[in-house]
């Protein structure tokens, strides 16, 4: 069987510490609903109506502990990777902050 036809682990957690695998629904920081998808080489959130990268910066620019960074990944319509989300927020101990499990 392959592997992502199973409820496969991203190896990474929500901002509540739940674990996150291919297929969830998730709530992003911004108000937008996606799912977990394996895309790109990786896994992310795909979002079917887009991703607001401005919203996204505007995000970032809230939260005292994204230290003043500017989004720096690949802009995609409708897709965004665990580890730009990871990157960009400066999550630490494989916790997604920006996301939460719906």
């Amino acid at each position: 069987m392959d592997r992502l036809t199973e409820k496969a682990s991203t190896g990474m957690c929500d901002k509540n510490g739940d674990e996150m695998f291919l297929g969830d629904k998730v709530l992003l920081i911004t108000g937008d609903v996606g799912e977990i998808v394996f895309e790109c080489g990786s896994y992310g959130v795909g979002i079917q109506d887009g991703i607001d990268y401005d919203e996204i910066q505007c995000e970032m620019d809230k939260a005292d502990w994204c230290c003043g960074n500017r989004y720096h990944g690949c802009f995609n319509d409708n897709y965004i990777s665990l580890w730009e989300i990871w990157w960009n927020f400066n999550c630490e101990d494989d916790l997604c902050y920006p996301i939460e499990i719906n």
